[in-house]
Formats: structure tokens, sequence, C-alpha cells
């Protein structure tokens, strides 16, 4: 796992070990994991170098686009959904666009 995405009211647990062995986590800001930084400080949003930390805000979690044969294009970010209908014109349909091109443009 690189990204873990939490709310920016996120209040994570007391312990020692909390990341440990978590080599592939990355901070939204860009903090990398360090062995030395596991305990529960490093669970917080990233803040940078003043205030490291190996999570990600949900605020900046990029949307996901999502295409289906029935031509609905949905994105998702957090809880939230919004549909977006696209008509994906057949082959047959554009076919028969190129046909018609073809006779208004004689």
């Amino acid at each position: 796992m690189k990204t873990v995405y939490v709310q920016s009211d996120y209040i994570g647990s007391n312990s020692t070990d909390t990341l440990i062995n978590c080599t592939s986590l990355v901070g939204g800001a860009g903090t990398k994991y360090d062995p030395t930084y596991i305990d529960s400080t490093a669970a917080r949003i990233d803040g940078g170098p003043s205030n490291p930390g190996y999570f990600t805000s949900i605020s900046d979690k990029p949307l996901e686009t999502q295409q289906t044969n029935e031509s609905d294009m949905s994105e998702t970010t957090g809880n939230e959904v919004r549909s977006v209908e696209t008509h994906v014109k057949e082959l047959d349909e554009l076919e028969s666009d190129s046909k018609q091109n073809e006779t208004e443009s004689q």
C-alpha cells in the first residue's frame, strides 16, 4: 500500500509501532517512509517537511472515472457520486453518418 486517505479530522491512536514495515507509504506532500519514524505521530496527514506524516487528505484524492458499455461515465470522489451520460455511436451509426455526409457533399 502506497497511499492512505483520511478525513481532515482523523485522529489516530497512541502507539509506538503503528507504521512499522510500511515501507511503501508516501504522504500527500511527498514524505517517504523512514524506519525511525513509525510511531503514531507519523499517522497523520502529510504537512511536508515542517509537519511530516504518511497519510493523504481524502480531499486530495483524484477523481476516479469509469466507463461502462452502457455509455454511462461515473466519477467518484469520497462518498459523492456524479454521473455524466454520453452517447457512444455504434459502428453502423458511424457508417450511416459517413454515407450521409458523402451524399450531402455531392
